[in-house]
């Protein structure tokens, strides 16, 4: 472990990870940054990010929430031209969009919105701004608006509605500066009718299950009536989350489990939250199925380790806008991300490649790990454990302790780091201790104009790559798994 980590480590044991506000505030402008620079081909624009990011990285390791999301809108604007923002842009740019609630009861007919300062930027409010709302079903369609007249901050106005169905929807805001039109980044608003009644009904529910053995599924339910209840409570978690499909969802699996049924896994295909159990608890993660799920066939999968300070939804929903879902997806693959501690993943690395089994069956010859920073080093230690050694590790900007030669050795493993990332030191040095460990494959790759954040982004095509080419060697013994395409 570098002097940097422990050091960072004991900063998050003295002090604690950032509040959610702030965590979701700068999981959003991230993912607007991703959506750009992958949608930048010229590596010169690209390249202006990196001193910023390198900004936001620093900025957030040392808990200022607010430079960090500064340096990534600078980093956006870097990537998106040469020449800085006017002042109007910049002003609007560093402007939160902050919903009451973002699970509502749809009977109220009136959300309350607030727009006030994330970060300071020098401009002044202009002497003339607005903001007009929208609130946007599945298809992009508009089914409530409003406009306000931005005098000063903070703003806060009312977004009305008359009739509206059940559902997920889409929070959008401009503000209006002369003839700029400003887009802040969207919420996700649930509309769902009684939600307190419905999920008084669910606790009362799932006490049938306290006395009972803890199972993912019953764990899952929990899980996901906790994250309910913290939206009910106009909590703002970390990220987005489907809360109207979430509690639908919720209903129909507590009357499966009720009767001894499975709920979860079983060849349904999409994204859920689940929390794996095991004898001391269980551990959150997100999962994605593909289509192929429903054959009931094994399948590879893929488990990703997020970094310190992330959780379970980086891999989903940042890394490159969750470039890591649509990659697997493509495949027909499953993936699997699990929430880590400090301390490690928080059950036996058997355990949890079990838990999967028991949803998805999975073809134990092809099981891939990939992790980034605190999360590459999980990798390495979880390939050392397992029973069966995984086919490939990809362990992105991140070292790892080496213990004794086994047959994980015969495990491949693809070692990276930005050519501008503060870990490459300690990943050169991992790919050389997995060397004389006597790996018998290990690659090292050094991504151009890449450092700590941006790098796993700029890498999942190359690891995807390394992972189809050891699939490949893999299958040859016997049919690989049909690719969807």
């Amino acid at each position: 472990m570098t002097h940097w980590m422990v050091a960072w480590s004991c900063l998050v044991l003295s002090r604690g990870v950032p509040g959610q506000e702030a965590r979701f505030e700068l999981g959003q402008r991230l993912r607007v940054f991703e959506i750009a620079w992958e949608g930048q081909p010229d590596a010169r624009a690209r390249a202006r990010s990196v001193p910023h990011l390198n900004n936001a990285v620093r900025a957030f390791f040392t808990f200022r929430w607010d430079q960090a999301a500064h340096s990534i809108d600078r980093a956006r604007f870097a990537v998106q031209a040469e020449a800085d923002p006017s002042p109007a842009v910049a002003w609007a740019t560093a402007l939160s969009l902050r919903p009451a609630s973002r699970l509502v009861d749809r009977a109220a007919g009136c959300l309350e919105i607030t727009l006030a300062p994330f970060y300071k930027v020098q401009a002044g409010v202009p002497e003339k701004a607005a903001v007009d709302l929208a609130l946007c079903d599945g298809e992009g369609k508009t089914v409530a608006a409003a406009r306000g007249d931005v005098l000063n901050l903070p703003w806060r106005g009312n977004l009305r509605w008359g009739g509206i169905a059940e559902g997920d929807y889409r929070l959008m805001a401009e503000v209006v500066v002369g003839q700029d039109r400003i887009a802040l980044c969207p919420q996700m608003i649930s509309m769902v009718a009684n939600p307190a009644g419905r999920l008084k009904q669910i606790a009362s529910a799932l006490r049938q299950f306290e006395a009972q053995p803890k199972t993912t599924q019953r764990a899952t339910l929990a899980a996901q009536a906790a994250i309910l209840r913290s939206l009910l409570a106009k909590e703002t978690l970390e990220t987005s989350y489907p809360a109207a499909r979430l509690l639908d969802d919720l209903e129909a699996a507590i009357a499966v489990v009720s009767r001894g049924g499975e709920y979860y896994g079983k060849g349904r295909s999409g994204e859920f939250l689940i929390a794996l159990a095991n004898e001391h608890g269980s551990v959150p993660a997100r999962l994605m199925a593909p289509p192929s799920a429903a054959r009931g066939e094994p399948l590879p999968l893929v488990i990703a380790f997020h970094g310190a300070g992330g959780s379970e939804n980086m891999f989903f929903d940042a890394y490159g806008n969750g470039k890591i879902v649509k990659l697997c997806r493509r495949r027909g693959w499953l993936l699997v991300a699990p929430r880590l501690s400090f301390w490690g993943l928080g059950m036996p690395p058997d355990r949890m490649v079990a838990e999967i089994a028991r949803l998805y069956p999975v073809d134990k010859r092809q099981v891939f790990l990939v992790g980034h920073s605190m999360g590459a080093m999980q990798a390495i230690s979880v390939a050392q454990r397992l029973s069966e050694p995984v086919a490939a590790v990809a362990a992105i900007s991140g070292g790892g302790r080496i213990g004794k030669t086994g047959p994980w050795t015969s495990t491949a493993f693809q070692v990276i780091a930005g050519d501008q990332d503060f870990a490459l030191p300690g990943a050169r040095r991992l790919a050389q201790d997995l060397r004389e460990a006597g790996v018998e494959e290990v690659r090292f790759l050094e991504c151009r104009d890449a450092e700590h954040l941006l790098v796993v982004q700029a890498a999942l095509d190359d690891v995807f790559a390394f992972f189809d080419e050891i699939a490949t060697k893999r299958s040859k013994t016997r049919p690989a798994v049909p690719t969807e395409r």
